[in-house]
Order: C-alpha cells, then sequence, then structure tokens
C-alpha cells in the first residue's frame, strides 16, 4: 500500500480505516481488540521506520507526545509521519507522556509547534487544564479534544479532517503564533 500510494493516503484511505473498523466494538467482544492491537503493531514498525527516513526541517520542528493518561498513540505516531512527509522534523515521544516531560522536553528541543494526541476526551481535558500557562503553539488531534474546550486560547488550533491535512494545520498554528517565536512556559 505505501509502494501505491503516497505516506498520507495510504494513511487516510487505507491503515487508519482499516484499525477504526477493526476496533469498533471491541466493547461488545472482547476478541475485537486483539485483532486491533495485532494490526497496530503490525503498522507500528513500519510507521517508526518511515519517521526515521524522512529528512524534514524545511518547514520546522514538531513535538509529539500523548497526555499521561492516554494510552493509545497510533493516530499520532500516524500524524507524525505525515508531518515529517510534509517536511517537517518530526520527535515522536508517544503515549503516557507526563505533562511535565512534554513541556521540559518543549524547553529543551525548541519545537516550533507541539503536536498532542488523544482518543479520550478524559485525557484531552485533563492535559488542557495541566497546559493552561504553556506560551507555544499547539495543535491538539484526535477525539479527545473539541474545539470548544480550547478556552480561546489564540495559539491553540484543534486539526479536523484527513491526515494529509495535517501540514496545513501546523503552519496555521505558526501563523497564529507569530513568525519568530519559540516554545516556553510562562
Amino acid at each position: 500500500m505505501f509502494a501505491r500510494l503516497d505516506v498520507p493516503a495510504a494513511l487516510d484511505e487505507v491503515v487508519l480505516p482499516v484499525i477504526r473498523h477493526l476496533g469498533d466494538g471491541w466493547e461488545d467482544d472482547p476478541q475485537i481488540i486483539a485483532r486491533e492491537h495485532f494490526a497496530s503493531n503490525a503498522v507500528r514498525p513500519r510507521l517508526m521506520r518511515l519517521l526515521r527516513l524522512s529528512h524534514g526541517r524545511r518547514n520546522g520542528v514538531v513535538l509529539a507526545a500523548a497526555p499521561e493518561t492516554e494510552e493509545h498513540d497510533l493516530g499520532l505516531l500516524a500524524a507524525s509521519v505525515v508531518a515529517a512527509h510534509g517536511g517537517w522534523t518530526a520527535h515522536f515521544l508517544g503515549y503516557r507522556t507526563p505533562t511535565a516531560a512534554i513541556t521540559k522536553a518543549a524547553d529543551t528541543a525548541g519545537p516550533d509547534v507541539v503536536l498532542l494526541g488523544a482518543v479520550r476526551r478524559e485525557a484531552g481535558r485533563r492535559i488542557l487544564a495541566e497546559l493552561h500557562g504553556f506560551a507555544g503553539a499547539i495543535v491538539f488531534g484526535g477525539a479527545g479534544f473539541h474545539p470548544d474546550d480550547m478556552d480561546g486560547h489564540p495559539m491553540w488550533v484543534v486539526h479536523r479532517g484527513p491526515m494529509r491535512d495535517l501540514p496545513d494545520t501546523l503552519e496555521a498554528a505558526l501563523t497564529a503564533a507569530g513568525a519568530n517565536w519559540r516554545t516556553g512556559v510562562t
């Protein structure tokens, strides 16, 4: 599939819909979760390889993490790969990343945009509260985040839509943040 389609199309049109389909109904049939985990673990090494082989940097640096209480990060990994495919250097921290670790990594790596992913709404709301004083551009993705929860923060953007549009969302967050800023905590 990655040989026939570009990376964003493969993720939007095949990989992520199949993973979602495999995971649908897991609460009714526990065997379904085993199928979804198997598929996710089959795809994960390929995505990690694509991320390692990418040579971004023309558009900036993105730091990707999932909140401390979030167990799912395949969508975040896919988003990191799409960002890298779109010319960004992507640093992927993965799931269950404490907020303090995210802010420390942002201070150290100096990304242009922080990308946070969450499937669960509770995880999204919790990190939003914890990031109240964060002074950098953030793009939120996944069902765990809703635009109404952003509390009017001008540098926080929720990505909705296909993965292929993520580089545009990252650029929008940069534009909202201003031209020459660096991530920091106030």
